[in-house]
């Protein structure tokens, strides 16, 4: 007997918009959650993304080897039901119908454990606008690294470049203090969280003076935490 999930279609597009970090999708219901933790195959970046169980109301958990693939079969349709009988999800318009086999979850690797992101020292926004233009500086410049300044403790620029005498990009942002940190905060991070970082959103950037920073979605009933930590410039 199949089951009809309920769901939203933005948290779907959201995963899809994830999958560049990685492209193996574990979903978990989590008391009153629908839960995915996932990271990139070397742990630089990682991200923790919860919603209201009604944005994919399952009973346990479900696995996507390749959740492309499902998403893809999604966007083909339109509004389909999404069913769930055993392995597999059936997407059903009522004159089309898909079927898709699901995997086991722990065919999709291990899921991080929640970050634990404490005493923090400041924070920024990073608007629509400015993921854009770093992002597409990014690809200009072909850059690899994105080195994170503060200036007089109440600025923060983003420095994106490829090696240090090539063609840069300097965006700086107003930060708000969260810690009475005294020391210049200065530590380089891979250019390609920017590009993993979903589109069209806006975010608040936190960041700890020792190099770690996260990344979180400005939405009412979404939670998405991106975390990824300074490397050796």
């Amino acid at each position: 007997m199949s089951k009809v999930i309920e769901y939203k279609k933005e948290f779907l597009d959201l995963i899809k918009d994830l999958t560049d970090i990685n492209n193996k999708i574990r979903l978990q219901k989590e008391g009153d959650k629908i839960v995915v933790r996932r990271a990139d195959e070397e742990v630089t970046i990682a991200y923790m993304l919860d919603a209201p169980i009604n944005y994919f109301n399952i009973e346990d958990e479900l696995g996507f080897y390749n959740y492309t693939d499902f998403y893809g079969y999604l966007k083909a349709l339109q509004d389909p039901k999404i069913k769930l009988d055993n392995n597999k999800l059936i997407l059903d318009t009522g004159s089309e119908k898909v079927d898709y086999i699901l995997t086991n979850p722990d065919s999709t690797g291990k899921s991080p454990q929640d970050a634990e992101f404490t005493n923090v020292d400041f924070e920024f926004k990073l608007s629509v606008t400015d993921l854009d233009v770093i992002r597409n500086m990014i690809s200009q410049i072909k850059a690899s690294r994105a080195k994170i300044t503060t200036i007089d403790n109440n600025k923060v620029s983003i420095r994106i470049y490829n090696s240090l005498h090539d063609n840069s990009l300097v965006k700086t942002f107003d930060i708000k203090n969260l810690s009475d940190f005294s020391e210049n905060v200065e530590f380089t991070i891979f250019s390609d969280i920017f590009l993993q970082i979903p589109a069209k959103r806006d975010y608040v950037i936190n960041v700890i003076n020792r190099g770690f920073m996260k990344v979180s979605l400005q939405h009412e009933a979404i939670n998405l935490n991106i975390f990824t930590g300074r490397v050796k410039s």
